[in-house]
């Protein structure tokens, strides 16, 4: 019988544990016909086809199926990855191109209003808010000082419900 051509089959698998800034990827690869492994890893990139000059992971065990993890990644931004596999001749194989995007950082946006009702003693402010992105409230409240930059443990006003906009 003849061998047919060393080759390398790459297949990339999936992206779990996305958060903000990191990702985990899986992908196999198989030898065929004799064929001599050189390097494999995952590459990634914002562009959607990545390649083996993009962010590239090296693998250094020699174990199939394998993760690699990124890290440094920046927030809500749609990433491409695929597997890689570079023979001991230096050709190199790959598998499908996939994307995610990783989590937006959560947030709050928060206007401050103007101030009515102004007397001697008293003044009614306004302000409103946004959550974003799953952020959760603890507390919201008015800061009211005499400097202009009043900060949370000078004389603070807060607010229990959960309305926005809302005036204390």
């Amino acid at each position: 019988t003849t061998k047919g051509t060393p080759s390398i089959s790459v297949t990339t698998g999936s992206a779990t544990n996305i958060t903000t800034s990191s990702v985990t990827v899986s992908a196999t690869y198989k030898l065929i016909n004799e064929a001599k492994m050189g390097e494999f890893g995952i590459v990634l990139s914002t562009s959607s086809y990545p390649t083996y000059y993009s962010y590239t992971k090296r693998q250094t065990s020699s174990v199939s199926p394998f993760t690699c993890e990124f890290s440094g990644l920046a927030d809500n931004t749609t990433y491409y990855y695929r597997a890689y596999a570079k023979d001991s001749k230096g050709t190199l194989y790959y598998g499908d191109t996939k994307s995610f995007t990783t989590s937006q950082i959560p947030s709050i946006s928060v206007t401050t209003g103007s101030a009515t009702n102004i007397t001697t003693s008293s003044a009614m402010v306004s302000a409103t808010y946004e959550l974003k992105n799953g952020v959760k409230m603890e507390e919201f409240g008015i800061l009211l000082h005499t400097s202009s930059a009043p900060t949370y443990y000078k004389f603070t006003k807060s607010k229990t419900s959960t309305v926005s906009p809302f005036t204390c």
